[in-house]
């Protein structure tokens, strides 16, 4: 039975040739914040981020006032297939499998400039023909393929 993918990368076709995403090492060893992170865009931007990637949760940055600088030597790097800039916001697609999307969200923290890195949220997809209790009433996941079915009743409780 063929494997049926929900999410797949969109086609972009605005890729820019040659743009690279790029971590490295601060080389300040006094930083509380002991990455920099490269973002081709706007001629290049440089922000300082307490992590690599934000797996779990969001990253906070700061933007550095020095220009990009691999002197601590680069951690990662990947090809960029879109960096665009949505209001406050700057959402990244890179050119890997995993850990490829995330967004740069740009605001003020306290009084004073910060940026949170975080992983784009992806729509989650229910799998078909998947029963998700209610409250009070068992509902079918709608599909185009199923008709609805709603049972009223209770949840069973304990082992089945």
């Amino acid at each position: 039975m063929p494997v049926k993918r929900w999410r797949t990368l969109p086609l972009v076709e605005n890729r820019t040739a040659g743009a690279r995403f790029r971590v490295a090492r601060n080389p300040d060893q006094d930083s509380r914040l002991p990455f920099l992170v490269y973002l081709p865009i706007d001629g290049g931007i440089v922000l300082k981020a307490r992590d690599v990637w934000p797996r779990a949760a969001r990253v906070y940055c700061s933007q550095a006032k020095t220009p990009w600088d691999e002197s601590g030597g680069l951690v990662d790097e990947a090809a960029v297939l879109a960096c665009k800039r949505r209001g406050a916001a700057i959402d990244l697609v890179l050119d890997r499998p995993k850990l490829a999307r995330s967004q740069f969200v740009f605001t003020n923290a306290r009084g004073r400039p910060a940026v949170w890195w975080q992983r784009k949220r992806r729509c989650s997809w229910p799998i078909p023909e998947h029963e998700f209790p209610a409250v009070a009433e068992r509902a079918r996941w709608l599909s185009p393929l199923t008709p609805a079915k709603n049972t009223a009743g209770g949840l069973p409780a304990g082992r089945s």
